[in-house]
């Protein structure tokens, strides 16, 4: 990326928060006068802007963010140590989504099922509970700390729109019940990457 289209990146989303509520424009310095920022974001308003990412997690430790398995080399060089490799591709999705203050929503993750209903999807309830949890204050009047994780699954172990939407529902909404979209300290802004359902209009 060159210097032009960082300086357009950064302009356009400085413009974006202070016009919808966001920040401040006004600069923000520390205590010896040097500037941390061209605008200012109060506490709250750090509470409201969010960023949501998902990774692949796989059980034979593959790294490239798809099914597959770690390369192996094969060789007729006479006898030699093997590549030990789990032979499952299986792999699912975990969606992280964070705070500017650093709070932290609840995670999710999405397995691959065959499952048609909520009926035939099975999780074991033991390992669920030893989950990470979320934590945060976010609109609410207190700090929490048990903000349990959420698993669902398809058949693609991936988000679509179907399964965005039911994320938003269940870990994002459920923080931020007073959202309206009105410029005054109203609004929620989620940061995310292009892909299934996150362009669409909800």
């Amino acid at each position: 990326m060159n210097n032009w289209n960082m300086d357009t990146w950064f302009d356009t989303f400085k413009d974006f928060v202070v016009s919808n509520g966001f920040a401040t424009d006004e600069e923000e310095r520390d205590v010896d006068g040097n500037l941390i920022s061209e605008v200012t974001f109060s506490e709250e308003q750090k509470e409201q802007i969010i960023n949501l990412d998902q990774t692949k997690i796989s059980e034979d430790r593959s790294d490239g963010g798809i099914d597959g398995r770690p390369s192996m080399n094969i060789s007729s060089d006479g006898p030699r140590t093997g590549t030990a490799v789990n032979k499952s591709c299986n792999s699912s999705t975990l969606i992280g989504t964070v705070t500017v203050c650093g709070s932290v929503l609840p995670p999710h993750i999405q397995f691959s099922s065959d499952a048609n209903d909520d009926e035939n999807k099975h999780f074991r309830t033991g390992w669920i509970l030893n989950l990470p949890r979320g934590f945060g204050k976010f609109r609410n009047e207190t700090w929490r700390e048990n903000y349990a994780t959420t698993i669902d699954c398809n058949e693609k172990e991936g988000m679509d729109s179907e399964e965005f939407l039911k994320y938003l529902e269940s870990n994002v909404i459920p923080l931020y019940l007073d959202a309206e979209d009105v410029p005054a300290g109203k609004r929620v802004l989620i940061k995310c990457d292009s892909g299934p359902g996150r362009l669409d209009k909800m």
